[in-house]
């Protein structure tokens, strides 16, 4: 799933090549790390990726073995309930059978061996039992920026490793978060899931009846109308996340717990949270001068970023625009940017 604006990465992250692109770690792009990923679990020719309307060229850059058929291009962004409705559509063409786990593309994992694994697990589950998995990562602090999912310690699959989900929390207060974790059996939501496209349909219909029924108008479609009914289709969608839209209301979700590190890399201040980071005085990405400063993460660019006497600071310098903010402000970008589109849309 490869659509998403990335927002709280301005000014890096632009409309036209938003967080997803972006090289924040290492030698690759996030997708590039995440195809990558789905490689060593499937082959590279059962991988599609989802995306919104002008982000094809971009996708064809970065990943160029991908066949532009497996390329699932939405008309408008509608969130992830409607794309992922229309990738089952789509794949359902192909394969009336197929499970399929729909990853973000925008999100930190390592190590890959141990996440193939976990990778092997939810598909065995999902191909077994008629149901939706989800994937769980064990929280290591009281995070406010995360929501969570709360497992029944009663119920579980033991012989795969899997707990039923008696529920989904929205992002909590510092207060509730710190009380998850003291009571246990609550996980990081990570936004990944496995399912027989057949089952997800159906949790569809039951939860999301408008989503179905335009998602049923695709599959049932000819080959030469699909084009067509899909930009109708799509703008007739809603907009809601599938958390929304089936997960919160759905019964039959079981939860596999993660042996990966996982971050979903939701702003500029989670990069300090990266294992090779997390221990550094401040995370620089390019060239950067701190004097007497701690706690701070630059992002420099082609520039020379110099930070003196300061604390606890995004700055993050690309292009046409700079960013100033506290890293407790981090997840405010998203404001910005959304006021910046109103009043100074040639910078978003």
């Amino acid at each position: 799933m490869a659509g998403g604006s990335g927002r709280r990465f301005w000014p890096l992250s632009r409309e036209t090549y938003p967080k997803q692109f972006l090289t924040l770690f290492g030698d690759r792009s996030l997708l590039q790390c995440t195809y990558d990923r789905a490689r060593r679990v499937v082959d590279r020719r059962r991988i599609w990726i989802s995306t919104r309307a002008g982000l094809e060229a971009v996708i064809g850059e970065q990943i160029p073995r991908l066949d532009k058929y497996r390329m699932i291009v939405e008309p408008v962004g509608r969130d992830t309930a409607p794309s992922i409705a229309l990738s089952c559509a789509r794949i359902m063409r192909e394969d009336r059978e197929a499970v399929i786990m729909f990853l973000p593309a925008d999100h930190f994992v390592s190590p890959e061996s141990k996440f193939v694994k976990t990778s092997s697990r939810a598909f065995s589950v999902a191909e077994a039992a008629d149901c939706i998995v989800t994937i769980g990562i064990m929280p290591t602090y009281p995070s406010t920026g995360y929501g969570y999912i709360h497992c029944d310690p009663r119920r579980t699959r033991k012989r795969m490793l899997a707990y039923f989900v008696s529920s989904f929390k929205e992002k909590p207060d510092l207060a509730t978060a710190k009380r998850y974790l003291e009571e246990g059996n609550y996980y990081w939501n990570s936004g990944i899931f496995v399912a027989k496209a057949s089952v997800m349909m159906k949790q569809l219909q039951k939860h999301s009846r408008r989503i179905f029924r335009l998602a049923e108008e695709l599959l049932s479609s000819s080959r030469s109308a699909f084009q067509s009914r899909l930009k109708e289709a799509f703008h007739r969608m809603p907009k809601v996340s599938l958390d929304y839209a089936v997960m919160e209301k759905s019964t039959n979700v079981v939860m596999i717990p993660a042996d990966f590190e996982w971050n979903d890399l939701g702003s500029w201040s989670s990069l300090g949270q990266l294992p090779n980071l997390r221990k550094k005085r401040n995370v620089s990405i390019g060239q950067a001068l701190l004097l007497n400063s701690e706690g701070n993460i630059t992002y420099s660019g082609r520039k020379l970023a110099v930070l003196i006497d300061v604390n606890d600071l995004v700055v993050a310098t690309a292009g046409d625009a700079v960013l100033v903010c506290r890293k407790e402000s981090a997840q405010k970008v998203k404001e910005a940017v959304d006021l910046l589109r109103k009043r100074y849309p040639s910078y978003t």
